[in-house]
């Protein structure tokens, strides 16, 4: 997978970190389960020990620098900071989506990678190493994608049941299904968009 800031990066899947949104994923799972828009419904319990700090080629959440994420990508197409954080973006391979790394107080905490056309990350991979996921809930990307959710491990997906093709991957730091539904998901959509 390549990271298209510029052609010479590649983007290593490493299947520690897949635990933000990697969590998330649940191969069969019908628009019954699908979240709700009672946040208060979602258990609070903590992360759990199962998390991995590794993301993405090396970059760590928590840890990796805003200057090592420029070393390594590339000066960023944009950066705006809004509030505390710092949102980098990255071209990705399709015109008008791009990567993205946020960072406060010059660390990253959270990033969400598009993934290259033809990446081999399925999703049927991804729910084999990680289990179902804690929630899954509708996608606004693309038609019949789905939102896999991994929150205690740090991970979050935005895949295609019926293609078996993972589109977004998503890193942060590990937290409870109803702190990242506050926070990192709380524009997640909670109806089919695309059935209306």
């Amino acid at each position: 997978m390549k990271m298209a800031p510029a052609n010479r990066r590649t983007l290593g899947i490493t299947m520690a970190f897949l635990a933000i949104f990697a969590s998330m994923l649940a191969c069969g799972s019908s628009d019954n389960n699908l979240n709700s828009s009672n946040n208060d419904s979602y258990d609070d319990t903590e992360a759990g020990n199962e998390a991995s700090a590794e993301c993405i080629d090396g970059l760590i959440i928590g840890e990796t620098t805003r200057d090592e994420i420029i070393e390594q990508y590339g000066d960023p197409l944009n950066a705006g900071e809004e509030d505390a954080y710092e949102t980098m973006l990255y071209y990705s391979d399709f015109p008008g989506q791009y990567s993205s790394v946020i960072v406060e107080d010059e660390v990253v905490i959270m990033a969400n990678f598009i993934l290259e056309d033809g990446n081999d990350l399925g999703l049927s991979y991804v729910l084999s190493m990680f289990g179902d996921p804690q929630e899954t809930t509708f996608s606004n990307y693309l038609q019949g994608s789905l939102t896999y959710l991994y929150p205690n491990q740090g991970k979050a997906l935005v895949a295609s049941p019926e293609t078996d093709v993972v589109f977004i991957y998503q890193c942060f730091e590990p937290m409870s299904l109803k702190r990242y539904m506050d926070t990192w998901g709380r524009n997640l959509p909670t109806d089919n968009l695309y059935q209306k």
